[in-house]
Parts: structure tokens; C-alpha cells; sequence
């Protein structure tokens, strides 16, 4: 949270905070090992399910370390005065909600999310255009960062 302890102003305090889930690697896994059989499959000669395997490696590798930087890079935070989002590492993109703004939270989660608990969607909303989503939170998280924004309007 280095970026919202940074950012916060004068009698500003963390309410509550959220990660992104690491439940959503779930879908590179999935795509990965299909990729894996299809080469397994489709290199059946010598030495080329060598290559695809490689290729196969590499690929996840490259993947993983996207998925870890996101998940370490990404801050969500509820303070007493802001709902901020934060992702990136070398380019950033941030957005920030006054809760004075603040307008209406919306929930989203489809079956399987619902069943396994993972990969929530949050959007939350204010006056005009503005709106911050967070993407692919788990379950309890999603539902305890609605709760805490909520909680934190009416306090406001």
C-alpha cells in the first residue's frame, strides 16, 4: 500500500483495504495445459514435442511474471474521505472516488465465480462519468470492500 499511504491527506485514515484474488490464475492454468496437450499432440515426431514444450515454458513464464506483477502492483483502499485504485508498476493508473461523489456500488459475480468464491467484479460510482471497477476480487474481499465504502459513506 506504499502508493496510498503515500497519497493520504491530512486526518486521512485506511478504512479497509483489497488484493486481487489468486483465484484468477485459474484461467492461465486452464489455457496453458490445453496449450501443453495440443502440442503434445501436435509434435509427435522427434524432437519437436521438445520445442513445444519450450515454447510451452516459456510462455507460462512469461504469463506468471505478468500475473505476479499485477497482483503485487495493484492497491485498493477505502479511506475516511476516498476509494482509491491503483495499478502498475512502471506506467500507473490510478483512480480516486470522494466519497462526497460517491453514488451507488454495483456487485457482479457469475456462477462459477459464485461457486468456487472467486472473481468478483465491484464497480462503484459517482456524480457524473466517474467510476472505478475492480476486477477479479474474491468473494469475501468484494462484499467486505462494498461493505467498508458503504459504511464509510455514511460515517461521511
Amino acid at each position: 500500500m506504499k502508493y496510498v499511504e503515500r497519497t493520504l491527506r491530512e486526518g486521512e485514515r485506511v478504512i479497509h483495504t483489497a488484493k486481487l484474488d489468486w483465484m484468477h490464475i485459474f484461467d492461465l492454468w486452464v489455457l496453458g495445459l490445453a496449450v501443453l496437450v495440443l502440442a503434445l499432440i501436435a509434435g509427435n515426431t522427434e524432437g519437436t514435442v521438445s520445442i513445444w514444450v519450450g515454447v510451452f515454458a516459456a510462455v507460462m513464464a512469461v504469463s506468471m511474471l505478468n500475473v505476479i506483477i499485477a497482483i503485487r502492483t495493484t492497491e485498493m483502499a477505502v479511506t475516511n474521505k476516498r476509494v482509491i485504485y491503483k495499478h502498475g508498476w512502471i506506467s500507473r493508473k490510478t483512480k480516486e472516488l470522494r466519497l462526497d461523489a460517491f453514488e451507488s456500488c454495483e456487485l457482479e459475480q457469475g456462477v462459477w465465480g459464485r461457486l468456487l468464491r472467486y472473481r468478483a467484479r465491484l464497480i462503484v460510482s459517482g456524480r457524473g462519468n466517474q467510476s472505478i471497477e475492480y476486477k477479479r476480487l474474491g468473494s469475501e474481499d468484494a462484499l467486505a470492500f462494498k461493505s467498508a465504502i458503504e459504511q464509510a459513506v455514511e460515517r461521511n
